[in-house]
């Protein structure tokens, strides 16, 4: 029963601490995950996020995120909107139309800076907690 109990603590403290890390406070509002997806277009390169509502509330997410190639070198970085998502649902959003002269395949990480609530385009909204970090691929 102890060994429950500490369990469970140990749980509470974890998700605290990643809300404090994530939102710089407690004032974690939701859960939320995210993918992304590369598509070539001839000389350009087009990237698309899905963003995936995890928690109980209705959200209105804006994420910041940084796009590097496969030296680590920053290609740039960018913002996306989605519109409201109900509970469980997910969205998806073209956050870079054209990549100039890159080559999908050089797109190797993205990495979200900043995930946060941002009902009626106010961009002081309470932060997602629990969405990752960085994307990679291979």
């Amino acid at each position: 029963m102890k060994l429950k109990s500490i369990i469970g603590l140990a749980s509470i403290a974890a998700l605290l601490s990643g809300c404090v890390t994530a939102g710089g406070g407690f004032n974690c509002v939701a859960k939320g995950d995210m993918s992304f997806e590369r598509n070539q277009m001839g000389d350009y390169c087009t990237l698309r996020a899905t963003f995936i509502n995890k928690s109980d509330v209705s959200l209105s997410p804006y994420v910041e995120l940084t796009v590097f190639d496969d030296h680590d070198n920053t290609i740039g970085s960018y913002s996306v909107r989605f519109d409201q998502i109900l509970p469980g649902k997910q969205q998806s959003n073209k956050f870079v139309e054209h990549i100039n002269r890159t080559n999908c395949s050089n797109v190797k990480k993205i990495v979200v800076t900043k995930a946060f609530h941002a009902p009626n385009y106010s961009y002081s909204g309470s932060r997602i907690c629990e969405v990752a970090a960085s994307y990679s691929w291979k």
